[in-house]
């Protein structure tokens, strides 16, 4: 909504400028009863071996957090991202997601949903950080694979 709103560069504040119009959308969805989510692009990844990118993404999440907040949203209105990468090593792929995701302020712990995907992380997988953290998911049900993932979730849980 912001281009760059969420990059160093950008020093201007956005936020109290669109604070009025933000919040008019707000009561327009309130109003009409709708529920909405925000899906950042794939290059928010919390579990990246990269800190710049780590860094880069948790000012992503914050700044659509701020968005749906200036809103006046309640905690219906989600953020939905994917787990991220696997760099080699899911097991401790999902393990960063966890440890990050622990450390994620609590605002937008609030908003934060994962969503399973077609290429490294399944819905098992998103069970296995829901389990150690809570986070809901999203189940993607546009993937092929999706009915036979759910159906192992189904027996280990």
């Amino acid at each position: 909504m912001i281009p760059f709103a969420s990059h160093p560069i950008c020093k201007y504040n956005w936020l109290h400028h669109f604070k009025s119009e933000l919040k008019e959308i707000g009561e327009f969805i309130t109003r009409k009863n709708m529920r909405i989510s925000m899906h950042p692009d794939q290059f928010v990844l919390i579990n990246s071996n990269n800190e710049k990118v780590t860094q880069s993404s948790m000012r992503e999440l914050q700044y659509h957090c701020d968005i749906l907040d200036t809103m006046c949203l309640d905690q219906s209105a989600k953020i939905q991202i994917h787990v991220g990468g696997a760099y080699g090593d899911k097991t401790n792929a999902i393990n960063v997601f966890i440890k990050r995701y622990d450390s994620l302020s609590e605002s937008i712990k609030k908003r934060l949903v994962i969503e399973n995907d077609d290429h490294l992380f399944n819905l098992h997988d998103c069970m296995i950080i829901h389990q150690q953290t809570s986070i809901p998911i999203v189940l993607d049900k546009l993937s092929s694979r999706v009915f036979w993932k759910w159906r192992i979730v189904e027996r280990f849980y």
